[in-house]
């Protein structure tokens, strides 16, 4: 049987390997309280608990010194919202609230995904689906779909954004504004997208659908200029803020700074390589590299690496929005490119599926390998029904609240070394009921200390241990 005869549905294939996608993601975000970074706790999570149950809200405060108003409030209200409705179903436990967040975030972002399969069907590129369903089944970017972070949150809306703008119509473009508008109030890092449009639009002398694109982000502008009027009290509060504060202070440079290349090499590490292998196994003249070079999902993702690499301070989750864009620009190349199988394909096949796994595990389990990341979280939410939980202190670098994940309104202190307050604190706060140490070079005391102010050691996970109050049923 010659398998190049062999017809096949690639809309009943994707519909397959979008439900194994599906089931991998939801085994990572519902079998695992883990965090990547403490701002999907600090910055969206904890304020939305805050206004779900009337609690002073942290760090949104007008007054307040932790973002200096450098975010809009709008991700929390629609996170509040989704707490909130689930106040209805009949299970009242933190986990109920946190899934429920995580079922939306979960839905938006394979929404993304969804757009990356119409843009590159019709784009009648059988090569370029494969690529796509690399990414739906690649793990270490799976991971990442769940999680209240801006990144995660700006993904769809930047993909939908490419879709809208390849249909050429005003429409379209319109939309595309929409949807760019949303991204950039998710992200004010996603802002570098709109000068891109612009000047292709300018370039193509596509007036109309320049006009149309610029209504769109329009909208969406009022709609923020609203928020930090009503939060901040001017318009656009929060963006000014935020790019006085990144930008024009340098005041991002406290949180480290990296060389230039910093972004370009996370990118060659994250991205599944075996993408590449496609360009060795249907190169016909080098027509892919050319037709990928010019999409517009390809040259957005340049233009966004190459701005972010001008900025001092990089994380490697700011790379993440890019990564769709890249795939969905390699996906285009290959859209004049029949799919034949020889023998030399399916060698490169087998090749790029090892490559594919291995890449997998070896990332996942170097971006997800820092036990402080969630074995705490996990713990308080087990012990959130104990009516003896009253109180929490946190010893060592973690900067993030419990509140959202317990969603229970009782004490919990952060310490810091060198440790001294701690006394005073459990003598002033006698209903501080449990302690979660972080082990470190700076904590080898810590144990002693808290046996004698009435702890004891109830479990030891990697490099945290659970500390209980003693006689604490008595």
């Amino acid at each position: 049987m010659n398998i190049n005869t062999v017809k096949w549905n690639s809309k009943t294939v994707f519909i397959g390997i979008a439900i194994l996608s599906l089931a991998l993601q939801c085994f990572f975000a519902f079998s695992s309280m883990d965090i990547y970074h403490p701002d999907e706790i600090s910055q969206i999570l904890e304020p939305a608990h805050s206004l779900t149950f009337g609690l002073e809200m942290p760090n949104y405060d007008p007054g307040g010194t932790f973002v200096y108003g450098m975010r809009n409030m709008l991700a929390i209200y629609l996170t509040t919202a989704v707490m909130m409705a689930s106040k209805i179903l009949p299970w009242k436990t933190p986990l109920t609230y946190l899934f429920s967040v995580k079922l939306v975030l979960l839905a938006l972002f394979n929404w993304g995904f969804y757009g990356m399969y119409r843009l590159v069907k019709s784009s009648k590129s059988e090569i370029g689906l494969i690529a796509v369903a690399m990414l739906a089944l690649y793990v270490p970017f799976l991971r990442f779909g769940y999680r209240t972070l801006s990144e995660t949150l700006s993904i769809p809306f930047l993909i939908w954004a490419c879709v809208w703008l390849n249909e050429r119509t005003g429409k379209g473009a319109f939309r595309a504004g929409l949807a760019v508008g949303i991204s950039v109030i998710f992200r004010y890092g996603s802002g570098v997208v709109l000068p891109f449009v612009f000047g292709d639009l300018l370039v193509q002398k596509e007036w109309k659908r320049l006009g149309y694109f610029i209504a769109g982000a329009a909208v969406m502008a009022l709609v923020l200029a609203i928020d930090d009027t009503l939060q901040w009290g001017r318009p656009f509060h929060s963006v000014l803020a935020y790019f006085k504060y990144n930008i024009l202070s340098g005041k991002s440079k406290d949180f480290g700074v990296q060389p230039w290349y910093d972004h370009v090499k996370d990118l060659a590490m994250f991205l599944p390589w075996s993408l590449w292998l496609l360009f060795v196994g249907f190169w016909d003249n080098g027509k892919p590299v050319k037709k990928m070079l010019s999409s517009t999902s390809f040259q957005m993702a340049v233009f966004y690496t190459v701005v972010f690499s001008l900025v001092a301070h990089k994380e490697f989750r700011f790379v993440i929005p890019i990564i769709p864009l890249l795939v969905m620009g390699i996906s285009e190349g290959f859209s004049e490119v029949k799919l034949q199988w020889r023998k030399k394909t399916a060698v490169l096949a087998l090749l790029g599926l090892a490559i594919f796994i291995g890449q997998s595990i070896v990332l996942n389990n170097a971006i997800y390998k820092d036990p402080r990341t969630g074995s705490q979280y996990d713990w308080v939410i087990r012990n959130y029904t104990n009516p003896a939980f009253t109180g929490l202190i946190i010893i060592g670098n973690v900067y993030v609240g419990m509140h959202s994940y317990c969603h229970k309104d009782i004490p919990q202190f952060f310490i810091e070394p060198p440790y001294n307050q701690l006394g005073k604190i459990v003598g002033d706060y006698p209903q501080l009921s449990h302690a979660i140490v972080h082990v470190s070079k700076d904590t080898p005391d810590l144990e002693d200390k808290l046996n004698k102010l009435g702890f004891i050691k109830i479990k030891k996970d990697k490099q945290v241990i659970y500390f209980e109050k003693r006689n604490l049923y008595n």
